[in-house]
């Protein structure tokens, strides 16, 4: 960061990149916490209602054994080149023209395909991969990552720079970027050979369990008689943060509106001085009594917007915000700009999650009656980060949901992950589901999908040129419709025997 000074001595270019997770989630919970910390917080336990035939479904999940972790670590695992092809580095440059209101033009300039060991005249060559390979592998902790010099040139023979001819032959900075993006690439295939041959052995001999309602992903809170019970822990947010939200939504109803900035401080000024506490007792007085007598239904609005979604092994399913449905399509949506002013353990569904689980009871209201349907079930279960079903979790992968179908004694099981496409096109784990997953020998057969309600245009920055019809399989766009549930249910169905 220019402001802070010169580049430090002894960092080099590129290592200073290694802070993305700033503004991630999880740091964000934990200012939160220590915004708390130390101050009085009102709490209580919304109940949830789980399935009562849970165990007697059968339905499998995979185990995860520590056992298996330590064998594995005694593993040795050869890296192998031709495994790991590394992607092409993009070194051109792109330039958006419009004119008026006319269509954006897109100015390429003209480039040329070279291999980076030419680009950096012999800089980077086989053995000063090998090189860098044992310096990360020490500390990494892969010691077990078998690296020959001639893999590592193998690899590197493989590494394609796309670069403007105008930029021909490579200046230094160039040559700089190109040699750490290179060692980037190289220390990603080398973790990720270790992650695939873990991944690889614990399913040499999967382990599978019927779930039952001690699972992790029946989320459990304690009374405060100590007294343990499947809910949701909820908080009120301290008065300071219930007027920075209502401060924030008040700012984007005005937007446009011509407000003297004094009468915007005489409007903040009042907030501050009528706001109080929530008293959550008293806020969530009515749900709790629906909850307890078994008349609660869907409520999309404030003070707790949540669903009851048959499919799913307990109910209700809590919202981040109030949700609206639209009059086209039918679709869910969350009003992401009104977020519930309260604080709720396990966190509640984000908008694509809610989108789910809605269209999954939508669509099946219409299928369940038809005859390809009629003798099926279909099972939801929401993955908890961080304690629920984490086989994937080293790659990358920590799908939200489980999903069952069954037939009879048979059964399918898939991994949902609704959250689409954020920050780059995740190619490492299309290829885990479409090529790995199918090839486990599991007792009942594993999928895994990822569902994208991203824009055309959102996902063009982050895979230019991409088209639906040339989509992985695994990939699936989130219609207004909900149409793709039918597919994915399609795409299940078709792994369970006929019915007999």
């Amino acid at each position: 960061v220019p402001q802070l000074g010169p580049h430090p001595a002894g960092i080099e270019l590129g290592e200073t990149l290694y802070v993305f997770g700033v503004k991630a989630e999880y740091v964000q919970t934990w200012l939160d916490t220590l915004s708390r910390e130390g101050m009085p917080s009102q709490s209580e336990v919304v109940p949830i209602e789980v399935h009562a035939d849970v165990h007697a479904m059968g339905l499998q999940v995979p185990r995860h054994d520590p056992a298996q972790d330590e064998a594995f670590g005694r593993e040795v695992v050869r890296f192998v080149a031709a495994a790991h092809a590394p992607a092409p580095i993009d070194l051109s440059s792109h330039l958006s023209l419009q004119d008026g209101v006319g269509e954006v033009q897109t100015l390429h300039d003209p480039v040329q395909t070279h291999t980076a060991s030419a680009l950096t005249r012999g800089r980077l060559n086989p053995e000063a991969l090998f090189q860098h390979a044992q310096r990360f592998m020490r500390q990494q902790g892969l010691q077990q990552l078998w690296v020959s010099p001639g893999e590592a040139g193998r690899w590197l023979a493989g590494v394609q720079v796309l670069i403007p001819s105008a930029r021909l032959p490579a200046g230094v900075q160039d040559q700089q970027r190109i040699r750490h993006e290179v060692l980037a690439h190289w220390e990603g295939a080398l973790a990720r050979a270790v992650r695939r041959a873990r991944l690889s052995f614990l399913t040499r001999q999967p382990l599978l369990e019927a779930i039952t309602k001690d699972h992790a992903n029946f989320p459990v809170q304690t009374l405060p008689d100590g007294k343990p019970v499947h809910g949701y822990r909820v908080e009120a947010m301290l008065a300071q943060d219930v007027v920075k939200t209502a401060v924030e939504a008040l700012r984007k109803s005005l937007a446009g509106a011509r407000v003297d900035p004094k009468g915007w401080d005489r409007i903040v000024g009042t907030l501050r001085e009528e706001a109080g506490e929530i008293d959550l007792k008293d806020t969530l007085a009515h749900v709790q009594k629906a909850l307890g007598d078994g008349t609660d239904r869907d409520s999309l609005g404030p003070p707790l917007p949540r669903l009851h979604i048959p499919q799913h092994l307990y109910s209700p399913l809590l919202l981040a915000a109030p949700a609206k449905v639209s009059q086209a399509g039918d679709q869910l949506s969350l009003l992401d700009d009104q977020p519930v002013a309260l604080r709720i353990s396990p966190p509640p569904l984000q908008d694509s999650e809610a989108r789910l689980v809605w269209d999954v009871r939508r669509v099946w209201e219409r299928l369940h009656r038809l005859a390809p349907w009629n003798d099926i079930d279909v099972v939801l279960l929401r993955n908890l980060a961080g304690v629920g079903v984490g086989l994937f979790a080293a790659d990358g992968f920590y799908p939200d949901f489980l999903m069952w179908l069954s037939r009879g004694k048979h059964q399918v099981l898939a991994f949902v992950e609704p959250k689409g496409l954020r920050h780059q096109w995740p190619q490492d784990k299309f290829d885990l589901l479409e090529t790995v997953v199918p090839s486990w020998s599991f007792s009942v057969p594993v999928r895994g999908f990822v569902l994208s309600s991203n824009t055309q245009v959102e996902i063009d920055k982050i895979q230019p040129g991409f088209t639906w019809e040339k989509a992985p399989s695994v990939l699936f766009h989130q219609d207004p419709t909900g149409d793709y549930v039918e597919r994915l249910l399609a795409r299940l169905s078709a792994l369970l025997p006929p019915a007999g």
